[in-house]
């Protein structure tokens, strides 16, 4: 009876150290999959050359705030070195997320969709090539027809077979109502809120006063190595105005190109090690089950 309870400890033993060493190597595997994306990461447009400040969203009841924030494009635009402005109700990798379901006017079967509101020449600033089509402009902004850009991801999902240009689509907003959009353009592939999230975008015209938009971006573009000289601007601007930047989700103040890099790679990197910590300390226990079964 004792060599037959031994023998049954045994197997106990050696079935958890499997069990263990099987949960141990996905660990180890995605944790090697996670670094492997910080060496390729792609985030679709040129982070050089960039910064950006959350504002105070322009206001029904007042608008002294949409007026700070118009000026403060405006007068960037005039500053030696910028070469583009847009305003938008968010930017990529702003770790902001804005997911809306999305689909073809005439479809059931909804696909989740990354939504920004944003103004003209965004996707001129943000340095996201225009596949085909147009891209939203102030007219846009104003007129009753309600027009929207789509990124490619989330033209293969809805228009796998078709031209996107001129159809029609449903977006599902946060109160349950469905909207109708017309798309004008697709833009190339680019991130959303973080590296890691789906990346299928819809761009819809920045309202000038909204309660859908919480806050909005000041986005300058300049060449690459310009961003103190376009941080400096963003500061002086907003001081004049007597305007200060909005705490953002990651971020608080201007944040430039290098540090949405920055801020993007040190979450893969940190995620990647919490992860392979994990699978190093199931291998560990997995080993000292073997070391006891030998024993």
């Amino acid at each position: 009876n004792t060599g037959g309870g031994a023998r049954h400890t045994i197997r106990v033993h050696r079935g958890a150290a499997m069990v263990q060493i099987g949960i141990a190597i996905p660990f180890l595997v995605i944790s090697g999959v996670m670094l492997d994306r910080v060496r390729t990461a792609e985030f679709g447009f040129a982070t050089d050359g960039l910064a950006a400040a959350r504002l105070p969203a322009p206001s029904s009841e007042t608008q002294d705030p949409g007026f700070a924030v118009r000026r403060v494009r405006d007068n960037l635009q005039q500053t030696n070195g910028v070469r583009a402005v847009a305003v938008a109700g968010g930017m990529p990798v702003d770790f902001n997320y804005r997911l809306f379901r999305v689909a073809g006017l005439n479809e059931e079967r909804f696909v989740t969709a990354h939504l920004t509101h944003v103004g003209e020449n965004f996707l001129e600033t943000i340095g996201v090539p225009l596949r085909r089509g147009r891209t939203i402009t102030v007219d846009d902004r104003v007129m009753a027809e309600p027009v929207a850009v789509i990124s490619e991801p989330l033209a293969a999902l809805l228009f796998p077979s078709t031209e996107p240009i001129g159809e029609r689509v449903k977006v599902t907003m946060k109160e349950g109502s469905e909207e109708e959009f017309t798309v004008i353009g697709v833009a190339a592939d680019f991130a959303t809120s973080q590296l890691t999230t789906e990346r299928p975008q819809i761009l819809i015209p920045l309202p000038e006063a909204s309660a859908d938009v919480p806050s909005v971006f000041v986005i300058a573009r300049g060449a690459p190595g310009d961003e103190p000289k376009l941080k400096a601007a963003i500061e002086k601007e907003l001081r004049d105005l007597g305007v200060k930047p909005q705490p953002g989700v990651a971020f608080s103040g201007i944040v430039t190109g290098q540090d949405l890099v920055e801020k993007s790679l040190g979450d893969l990197v940190s995620e990647s090690i919490a992860v392979a910590v994990a699978g190093g300390i199931v291998l560990i226990l997995a080993a000292l089950g073997i070391v006891g079964v030998i024993g």
